[in-house]
């Protein structure tokens, strides 16, 4: 978890704006999941799924490593990016919520496709449910 932390800084260093924070966050932590898929096996279909696991030493570094979509959804919202009344945490709910089913289902159905198949119908899906409306402009 460690590592992946640093990856992740290391990813987002000097991006700008949130959307292409999450675009980028999105397409790596896959990509990180299909070079790993033993870890990704651990994570979401044991660690996760076990009570135990909120207890556990890897927790407090999981809680960092999604932190930054807190931070990314915050800034988006500050920003006027995304809508004024987004709530960041519910966001991240969303945002990771549909990354881990896409990742659980591709390992029950033993990675036999890639995990970027329809990824940017996806990302432009979760984009318009976080984006500000467009202000009609006055003519």
């Amino acid at each position: 978890m460690t590592r992946a932390i640093e990856e992740l800084e290391e990813q987002l260093f000097g991006i700008q704006g949130a959307f292409n924070k999450l675009r980028k966050f999105l397409w790596w932590y896959l990509r990180y999941i299909e070079r790993e898929p033993l870890t990704a096996k651990v994570v979401f279909l044991f660690l996760k799924t076990n009570a135990n696991f909120l207890k556990s030493k890897v927790y407090p570094n999981v809680q960092t490593f999604y932190a930054s979509l807190i931070k990314i959804f915050t800034e988006g919202r500050d920003s006027g990016e995304m809508k004024p009344d987004l709530n960041p945490y519910l966001a991240r709910s969303i945002f990771l919520g549909t990354i881990e089913h896409m990742a659980i289902r591709w390992l029950v159905k033993d990675m036999s496709y890639s995990l970027f198949d329809n990824l940017e119908n996806t990302y432009q899906m979760l984009v318009s449910a976080f984006k500000a409306d467009e202000k009609p402009s006055k003519q």
